[in-house]
């Protein structure tokens, strides 16, 4: 359950040093942007908080902007969230500005 902060409700990213640096975790119905240097793994940040809000009860938008839909499935997958299954289930929709060509596939079983 998130807290009120000067009327706002505060939702805790479940990341307790990340929450401490934010004064207690992201405004309720606002949008995070995680800035990194092109090689390295900065990213794994934002998909960690995404998929603990997404398991949380939220509703993610990602962009893919930078390269195909199906490595986006495949770094995601390297830090243990499967964006294939939170999309089938209607937790989250891409915005690929990429330009796949192709679906993303379950790489489950």
């Amino acid at each position: 359950m998130g807290m009120f902060m000067f009327g706002e409700k505060i939702i805790p990213t479940g990341i307790p040093e990340f929450d401490s640096l934010l004064g207690g975790g992201l405004l309720d119905d606002s949008t995070l942007l995680i800035v990194y240097g092109t090689h390295s793994f900065g990213w794994a940040l934002g998909v960690e908080v995404f998929k603990r809000l997404i398991s949380s009860g939220g509703f993610g938008i990602a962009t893919n902007y930078s390269f195909p839909a199906l490595l986006l499935e495949r770094y995601s997958n390297t830090v243990g969230y499967d964006v294939f299954k939170d999309g089938l289930e209607g937790k989250l929709a891409i915005i690929d500005v990429f330009g796949s060509l192709n679906e993303l596939t379950s790489s489950s079983p």
